[in-house]
């Protein structure tokens, strides 16, 4: 970056997250610019205490569109430098954007972990080596004497990617999701399938769902319906006489 970018850029660290802004740039009475994510959270301006303007300051605007920026993940390693345009759509797919470890969502470990996406993996493999599946495609399931009160999550690698399953019964709902590990707009290449079959194979359930991304909480995924959801009476059907549950799971690329 040379040196005259480098002084229009700290001319536009916000003074509240020290940030660089982007466009849109609002300023106070002053004269003072804040940023679009700390304006909401203030009444007045940091650095003078006048109130702020419904104004935008257009040329400094101008000079942001113009300005290559360096990436937010700049600190985790990144060394790309974009202009505000295109930056929100390499930030979603930046390799060096930090994750934590999907079995940080599995209530009996909760794995504090977190790192670039290249060191998950490794780490799945080194400490949850017990709640790995790595499939080619699909997997057939069977739990000994299911209990609807457990909550059951794993990590899944198939596709060279990786993926997290979780099952639970929530209210008499039984739900049943994976997601995908990695940039948002990337989940939506691949597609799960459920099967439920009674073990005499007379009667079966048969649902197929886009992976979401692990950025979605699970909790809206639920509510959306966009996962499998079936009344666990239905579920119950799918029983043995000892009360073993079976299921098979697929994952395919779309």
């Amino acid at each position: 970056m040379d040196t005259l970018s480098e002084d229009f850029l700290k001319e536009l660290e916000c003074p509240v997250c020290l940030e660089y802004m982007m466009p849109p740039i609002t300023m106070c009475e002053s004269g003072h610019n804040i940023c679009d994510c700390c304006r909401p959270k203030l009444d007045k301006c940091p650095t003078c205490r006048q109130p702020f303007l419904n104004v935008r300051n257009k040329a400094l605007e101008n000079v942001a569109w113009k300005l290559q920026y360096p990436c937010c993940y700049k600190s985790t390693g990144c060394s790309m430098l974009l202009q505000p345009k295109l930056m929100d759509e390499h930030q979603l797919a930046c390799p060096y954007r930090p994750y934590k470890c999907p079995l940080s969502k599995a209530e009996s470990i909760m794995c504090e972990w977190v790192g670039a996406l290249a060191g998950l993996k490794e780490h799945i493999e080194t400490k949850h080596r017990n709640r790995l599946t790595d499939i080619a495609h699909g997997k057939e399931v069977v739990i000994r004497r299911y209990r609807s009160e457990c909550k059951f999550s794993r990590v899944i690698f198939a596709y060279d990617e990786i993926f997290y399953q979780q099952f639970e019964v929530i209210d008499n709902v039984f739900y049943f999701l994976i997601q995908h590990i990695g940039p948002e707009n990337y989940g939506s290449k691949f597609q799960y399938n459920f099967t439920l079959e009674t073990y005499g194979s007379s009667e079966y359930v048969s649902l197929a769902f886009v992976a979401r991304s692990c950025k979605v909480d699970i909790k809206d995924i639920y509510r959306s319906g966009q996962c499998v959801k079936l009344f666990f009476e239905t579920v119950k059907n799918f029983l043995n006489e000892r009360g073993d549950f079976k299921f098979e799971f697929h994952i395919r690329k779309l």
